[in-house]
Order: C-alpha cells, then sequence, then structure tokens
C-alpha cells in the first residue's frame, strides 16, 4: 500500500511540476508539447475522473468544453507483460485519439533493451498540450466524445488491464498543486 501512495504521489508531483510549467511558460510561447514517463504501479491515482478496464476509454465531451482555460489532457495506462521478452527486443505501446469514427493523432512510447524484463505491473503517464496535434486537429470542431485507445506493438506479448483519462484546464493545475501539497 505505501509503495503505490509513494508511485502515485511521485506520478502527480512530475505531472504538477510539468503543468506548471506549461501554465508558466504560456506567456513567452515556449512549449514542450507532451510529457510522459512510466513507473512500477497497478493503481490509476483518483485524480483521472474518467477509468475504465481494458484497452478503451472513451469521455463524452460537455458543450463548451473547448475554452481558452484547456490546456490539454493526461491519461495513464496500467500494463502488463505476459511473456518474458528476447533480448534486444523493441516494443512499444501507442494511443490513438478518435472522435467521431475518425482517427485525429497517435502518440507513444517506445522500449528497448535497456528496459529490462519487469516483472510487476507498470503505468505510462503521458501528458498532452493542447497543441500537440494542432496540425492534425481543429480541437474546436470536436464535439460529442473522444475515445482512447491503446494498442502495443507487437501485441502479443503486453497487455493493457485499464486506463485513465482527465482533459486539463487552468484551474485543474491549481487543485493538482493543492493535491500534492498535502501528500507531501
Amino acid at each position: 500500500m505505501v509503495e503505490n501512495e509513494s508511485y502515485k504521489s511521485t506520478a502527480l508531483s512530475l505531472l504538477t511540476r510539468y503543468l506548471k510549467f506549461q501554465h508558466w511558460t504560456s506567456s513567452v510561447r515556449f512549449h514542450v508539447p507532451n510529457f510522459n514517463f512510466v513507473a512500477p504501479g497497478d493503481e490509476i491515482p483518483k485524480w483521472y475522473n474518467h477509468q475504465s478496464l481494458g484497452s478503451l476509454i472513451t469521455i463524452e465531451l460537455h458543450p463548451g468544453w473547448f475554452t481558452n482555460k484547456w490546456m490539454g489532457f493526461t491519461f495513464c495506462v496500467v500494463f502488463r507483460l505476459l511473456n518474458p521478452l528476447p533480448p534486444l527486443f523493441q516494443w512499444s505501446i501507442k494511443c490513438s485519439l478518435k472522435s467521431n469514427g475518425k482517427v485525429y493523432g497517435r502518440c507513444g512510447t517506445s522500449f528497448g533493451r535497456q528496459w529490462g524484463q519487469p516483472v510487476l505491473d507498470h503505468i505510462w503517464f503521458f501528458c498532452g498540450h493542447r497543441d500537440y496535434f494542432i496540425h492534425r486537429l481543429e480541437w474546436q470542431d470536436i464535439y460529442q466524445h473522444l475515445e482512447f485507445s491503446f494498442k502495443f506493438n507487437p501485441g502479443e506479448c503486453q497487455q493493457v488491464k485499464k486506463c485513465g483519462v482527465r482533459m486539463i484546464y487552468e484551474e485543474d493545475v491549481e487543485e493538482l498543486w493543492h493535491v500534492e501539497g498535502k501528500s507531501t
């Protein structure tokens, strides 16, 4: 239990610092378009307000969701390796972002031989700035829902157990900062 709380606290702390940096640098037009990392763990922090078992999650968008206070989105994926990996094996996990049946963007991370042989569940945390897909997507044209799906390549050695998503608004940064302050 202590280990679970430790990685969740660390994950939220890293995410908070990234978002604060993004908020601070928005006035100087300097953006790091995304931030991601992998950590051992098997629970999605409660802060992710949309959660689902498996590799697919759909979030319903409320009218007026797209505002100038919307910073982007963050997701996390709990996964496990099903079989030992051969030496020098390269694999990746990808996210596809869809709305109304149309794929608007993809993002992902790759793992090589330095990854080793994890024996526990792990979580991939990703945070994408609203401009991350801007050349492929006009956010204001998206309505009703967003679908996030996660897939491994190759897929026979890994399994997505659950996933979580949160749309991030400026006020969420303050909430995260407050949550982080209570946990330290």
